[in-house]
């Protein structure tokens, strides 16, 4: 399936599940359209979802991806400053990968490392007070 992601364009069932699951409607976007119809395609929907099954997408030789995610991260921190509703963008797996490759001048900071046991994961300040979480209740 690697091979087959750039000339074609494909998003996994259970991602597209996933985002239903949650109330999305999924609306697929070719990473291949020009920046008039990309913005176009972006105001007309309220959220991105970069999915990540194919390391070929961000794989070295592969830019027009990571280009295409880089200027649709542009349109949307443009739009958040912009406009009252915010628009999120969420990458998973190397669709993320590709959101750190796009603000990076070169990716030779994106090596590979070996996790040892558990990491704890320390956050800078209570969940409480965060954008993601700022609404939740214990209930």
């Amino acid at each position: 399936m690697d091979e087959v992601y750039p000339q074609k364009q494909f998003i996994e069932a259970s991602h597209v599940r996933f985002l239903e699951s949650s109330g999305a409607r999924v609306v697929p976007i070719d990473y291949t359209l020009d920046n008039e119809r990309m913005t176009q395609q972006l105001e007309n929907i309220n959220g991105l979802y970069i999915p990540g099954d194919s390391k070929s997408l961000v794989g070295s030789g592969n830019f027009q991806f990571t280009k295409t995610v880089q200027r649709a991260l542009k349109w949307a921190q443009d739009h958040n400053e912009k406009e009252a509703n915010h628009f999120p963008v969420l990458g998973v797996g190397y669709g993320m990968v590709s959101l750190i490759k796009s603000q990076l001048a070169d990716d030779d900071h994106l090596g590979t490392f070996e996790a040892r046991g558990k990491l704890q994961l320390n956050l800078a300040q209570d969940p409480k007070h965060t954008y993601l979480f700022d609404e939740y209740t214990k209930d």
